[in-house]
């Protein structure tokens, strides 16, 4: 396959293109080696192969490779930025619609779509993850920030990020989910793994987890709490059932549900606990006080009025 080698002499005194030939549709590789500095098209940038520059590149329209999309700088368009292989950027990666790769997507930088992003690999981020719409992997999503989705976010792998992770859609994760602050849903949180924060698990719908769930502040749930393992927090109120294969624990607050609780092991409030069912344990149930529910397997421990909580 053909390549085109763009060099500082093909741009003007604003690095913008100003080349001879078309590259709204070029029928080939497309090679940037103009600096470290911009590469600006006035147009949409579309190659048959792949785009590789070792600096900055932006487009006021769309940048389209049938290939990779590699830059040693940032990758900014107007327009989407769509790959049929990997885009990989030193800097961020930022479109006004959608982010779409055939491969993974690897940014240093920040990464931020006004549309949806979709990627058949990994998400790899050095900053913030931002998008208008969905967030779909088919391998983990790693952000060294926050994660804001103004619709689903979808993994085949882990969901991870140093900071929150806030979702207007569901929030379903081929691996674990772990985030260093809150994770918000506007829908359930399934997980194949655990679910583990640094700050609450909110969920308008269920929360379902291989493994363990743990929030250092409350978890609060529209359905079903479904944990594999052990289910720890400081409140745990639940619009459904609420069931754990491990122990039930709340650090200070309640443990409520409108259905059944159902452990595999102890549940320990340091609250009351409340169901609008039964209540089955393993072991003990030690709370300030059962304000409701019945206790149909293990041992009631009540330890004072709780009035408070």
């Amino acid at each position: 396959m053909k390549t085109l080698k763009l060099t500082i002499k093909d741009l003007d005194a604003d690095r913008w293109y100003n080349g001879p030939v078309d590259v709204t549709d070029y029928d080939g590789n497309i090679k940037i080696d103009a600096g470290a500095g911009w590469c600006r098209f006035k147009t949409s940038v579309k190659a048959a192969g792949h785009i590789e520059s070792n600096g900055s590149i932006h487009s006021a329209g769309d940048i389209n490779s049938g290939g990779y999309i590699k830059s040693g700088g940032h990758i900014d368009s107007s327009g989407i930025i769509a790959s049929g292989g990997d885009i990989n950027s030193d800097g961020y990666i930022d479109s006004s619609g959608n982010i779409v790769s055939g491969g993974y997507i690897k940014s240093r930088g920040h990464i931020d779509s006004g549309c949806y992003i979709d990627s058949g690999g990994y998400i790899e981020s050095g900053g913030p993850i931002f998008s208008g719409g969905n967030i779909d992997s088919g391998g983990d999503i790693y952000s060294d920030g926050i994660i804001l989705s103004g619709g689903s976010v979808k993994s085949g792998g882990d969901i991870k990020a140093s900071g929150h992770i806030n979702s207007g859609g569901y929030i379903k994760s081929g691996g674990s989910v772990q985030s260093g602050d809150f994770i918000h849903s506007g829908d359930f949180i399934q997980s194949f793994g655990y679910i583990d924060s640094g700050g609450y698990i909110f969920s308008a719908g269920y929360i379902d987890s291989g493994r363990f769930i743990a929030s250092v502040g409350y978890i609060d749930s529209g359905g079903d709490i479904n944990s594999g393992g052990s289910v720890h927090s400081g409140d745990i109120k639940s619009g459904g059932d609420i069931v754990s294969v491990g122990g039930i624990k709340s650090g200070g607050g309640p443990i409520a549900s409108v259905g059944y609780i159902d452990s595999g092991g102890d549940i320990n409030s340091g609250g009351f606990v409340e169901s609008g069912s039964s209540i089955y344990s393993v072991g003990l149930v030690t709370c300030k006080k059962l304000r409701s529910g019945k206790v149909v397997s293990g041992e009631l421990v009540e330890t004072g009025a709780g009035e408070g909580k």
